[in-house]
């Protein structure tokens, strides 16, 4: 079978917080309305919609103008999938396994193209107003939108097909949160302050996610999730040895999980099974929300989107290059019918945990066949039969695929080196890796575990101009730009 156009689409979700002098922080949900009020759009509109400045306020924050004032913890989210029911939300027409609400005829990008107010009618049979998704705004100026998710801001991009426009637009997301920031803080009472944060935890416990969508043939969506075919095991091992190239770092652990210095993503230790629908709990590596987004919704059709909330978001351009476009080319191979079992890992979970809580990069993994691997060969075994496939042509769907293709096998080998200074510049995990470390190196009375470290690991993902580590980095020219 031919491979599809692996047109691309994504969200990021954004740890925001409101800090005032009178308490150590206020409710998420008070910051992700300040930040919504400072980005223009097209309201979706709908019964009892509160678009800013069009609805006098209903419990919002000082200063924010006419959003609902119902609040919610952070998480993944989206849908309501919370803790204690695998498929969670309103399944979709037909008794599909997707879970969720439904948004018909809308796009790849992600969460729900409608929303109105609590009071809007239904939607072909479903409500309208879905707490974990409020006050969406359409951008016309890139085709995006912007909407409060659980007290977050999400931002979701247009569809793309190349990942060169995957980092131009992930970017541009990240942009408007900065201004909208920057703009909402200039509106606060003095001695308050808004934290916003391009990163999957507060170190605290609490995730949420930045997901990546993929468009594939309902073929190999069935493939994946419907037969006893060994796809599922293989993206699985393939999303979990791409840490190397798609994780920020993180200092510590979480959710349960025995201290460590330092670990390569932020997202594996709230990672605790290998397939499901849900996002807030219980996280899938390979998530099998079924939303096409394309054709008869959300279970016909001979397309489907395949829904990836494993990754980290990231900052550094050749991390998000890499990510989508890895992704998109063994998607693309596997398509045409390719499936390496050899490649699959006898337990995903506990490849993730020594891979991940190992930054030098010298653990073993168990192959299905019991042999041990490094992430740095796994990937390598991947990148061999995606070389293949491009070397014979058969890449169309995938814009610049030989470009992807050098540049996947270009940072192997650096990570095989151990090219810290060239690393740097391209993955975040290593970048923050080396400032920590420098820090650390320079004052003997700092260590892993001293809370001036873990406030530098979240300063990081600051898209505060002054307070922000990156930002900083890339208004010097310390990273790799490819756009």
């Amino acid at each position: 079978m031919s491979p599809v156009d692996k047109i691309l689409g994504a969200d990021v979700e954004l740890g925001n917080v409101l800090e005032r002098a009178t308490a150590a922080m206020a409710p998420d949900d008070d910051a992700a309305r300040l930040l919504l009020a400072e980005i223009d759009g097209v309201p979706a509109g709908g019964s009892g919609w509160s678009a800013c400045g069009q609805a006098e306020s209903r419990g919002g924050a000082p200063g924010c103008r006419g959003f609902d004032g119902s609040g919610g913890r952070a998480s993944d989210g989206g849908h309501a999938d919370q803790c204690g029911c695998r498929s969670g939300g309103h399944a979709g027409p037909g008794g599909c396994r997707s879970g969720g609400h439904s948004n018909h005829g809308g796009c790849v990008s992600g969460g729900h193209a409608f929303c109105g107010g609590p009071g809007a009618p239904a939607f072909d049979g479903y409500p309208r107003w879905n707490p974990q998704d409020r006050a969406r705004r359409f951008l016309p100026g890139n085709g995006g939108c912007a909407y409060i998710d659980l007290g977050h801001l999400e931002v979701c991009m247009p569809e793309v097909r190349s990942a060169r426009d995957f980092v131009r637009y992930h970017h541009a997301g990240l942009a408007l949160a900065r201004d909208a920031r920057a703009a909402a803080e200039a509106r606060l009472r003095e001695g308050e302050r808004l934290v916003v944060m391009a990163n999957n935890s507060d170190r605290q416990g609490a995730s949420w996610g930045g997901h990546l969508n993929v468009l594939i043939t309902r073929e190999l969506w069935r493939r994946i999730f419907e037969r006893l075919y060994p796809e599922l095991f293989v993206l699985a091992a393939y999303q979990v040895s791409s840490i190397l190239y798609t994780g920020q770092g993180k200092v510590g652990a979480e959710n349960g999980k025995p201290w460590v210095p330092y670990q390569i993503t932020q997202r594996g230790d709230f990672f605790e099974c290998l397939e499901g629908v849900q996002t807030t709990c219980r996280r899938p590596i390979v998530n099998s929300r079924d939303e096409a987004h394309c054709g008869p919704a959300p279970c016909g059709g001979e397309l489907a989107r395949l829904h990836v909330i494993f990754h980290d978001t990231t900052l550094t351009h050749t991390s998000n290059y890499l990510k989508a476009g890895a992704t998109q080319l063994v998607l693309a191979l596997m398509e045409t019918g390719w499936c390496d079992r050899r490649l699959m890992l006898e337990n995903p979970l506990e490849a993730l945990g020594a891979w991940g809580r190992d930054p030098e990069l010298g653990a073993c993994a168990r192959l299905a066949d019991g042999r041990g691997i490094s992430a740095i060969e796994h990937q390598r075994l991947f990148l061999a039969a995606v070389k293949s496939f491009v070397a014979a042509g058969d890449a169309a769907c995938v814009p610049e695929a030989e470009r992807i293709v050098w540049l996947w096998e270009d940072t192997l080998e650096r990570l095989e080196r151990r090219d810290t200074g060239a690393l740097a510049r391209r993955l975040d995990w290593v970048l923050k890796r080396e400032l920590l470390a420098r820090a650390i190196d320079r004052n003997p009375g700092l260590g892993w575990d001293s809370p001036a470290i873990r406030a530098a690991d979240l300063r990081f993902a600051s898209l505060d101009a002054q307070h922000g580590l990156y930002e900083a980095l890339a208004r010097g020219a310390g990273v790799d730009m490819l756009v």
